[in-house]
């Protein structure tokens, strides 16, 4: 609590700082900080999506379209068309974005090379139009493990529940399976188990993804 102990402490965490630089030892910190707010930019300001791609860059969606912000120089590079982007999922393994954008909620797939290199094509999903939830997750465990995409779509009567697997394909994806749903879907998740779990108002209900789609009530 001394002036004296205080500059003892300053010493030695000063010469312990000193050997770790000398020495060259990994960087091990759990996280970084990184500001990345700045309440004049429309763009920051005006988001309502984003995903993280790795340490120096996320994406981010708002009505004015996709960006990439590259967080080492802080700079904004806009991606494809303008367009609003209403949400967005990035499947790491697959190096695939998943964006539900547009006034009608489509859902599109782009390559994750987009971030670097222009004109790459964005990948519509077929019959996407109001699309009101989606998620994407692991559908089998293999080697190497199969990543799928599910999408509820409002339709007058109910609502459609359409299953995809992400392929390596040109399209990215192949459609699996569908099946309707007479309740309003508001939100849903693969899980670990292989099941689809869709919520709604009251609860949820979990679906096998590999038995016909055959429900599971919780």
């Amino acid at each position: 609590d001394t002036e004296s102990e205080k500059n003892k402490w300053v010493t030695a965490l000063s010469e312990l700082h000193r050997i770790l630089k000398k020495n060259n030892l990994p960087n091990t910190a759990v996280y970084r900080v990184k500001e990345v707010l700045d309440s004049s930019l429309s763009i920051i300001r005006n988001s309502m999506s984003s995903a993280i791609i790795d340490r120096d860059r996320l994406v981010i969606g708002n009505e004015e379209g996709l960006y990439c912000v590259e967080l080492d120089c802080f700079e904004f590079i806009r991606i494809g068309d303008a367009k609003k982007i209403i949400q967005i999922w990035y499947i790491q393994t697959e190096q695939l974005l998943v964006v539900l954008c547009g006034k009608q909620r489509h859902i599109r797939l782009l390559p994750i090379r987009a971030l670097e290199v222009p004109d790459v094509e964005w990948i519509k999903v077929s019959d996407s139009k109001n699309c009101v939830a989606t998620c994407t997750g692991v559908i089998r465990y293999g080697t190497p493990n199969i990543y799928g995409l599910a999408i509820a779509i409002r339709k007058p009567s109910n609502t459609l529940i359409v299953v995809f697997e992400i392929d390596r394909n040109k399209q990215r994806h192949h459609k699996l399976f569908e099946f309707s749903v007479n309740h309003i879907v508001q939100n849903m998740k693969i899980l670990s188990d292989g099941r689809l779990a869709v919520g709604h108002p009251g609860g949820f209900t979990a679906y096998y993804l590999h038995a016909d789609a055959a429900k599971m009530r919780k």
